[in-house]
């Protein structure tokens, strides 16, 4: 029963912050850690000024601190897992 009320918890806790990120975050994100291709409409510039612009969106505190050091493999390993700890 516990562990089913940490499972729910956890779904709530991601789904709230699912709403909260921008759309392109996450493929701008695999990009720059070239993860994707680069779209043939995109420039490096363009990406790393969307990802400068993510930060000002009302995003969960350790997203934003990923953001704003450019830790950008860690931001997307939050964004796949928000429970892993802080690894400096």
């Amino acid at each position: 029963m516990i562990s089913s009320y940490y499972a729910l918890v956890s779904l709530l806790a991601a789904t709230r912050f699912s709403r909260m990120i921008p759309d392109h975050l996450r493929a701008d994100l695999e990009t720059v850690t070239q993860q994707r291709a680069l779209a043939p409409q995109d420039s490096y510039v363009q990406l790393l000024a969307r990802l400068d612009a993510a930060q000002q969106a009302a995003l969960p505190e350790r997203l934003q601190h990923y953001l704003s050091r450019r830790s950008y493999v860690k931001a997307l390993q939050w964004l796949d897992n928000p429970d892993l700890p802080h690894h400096p």
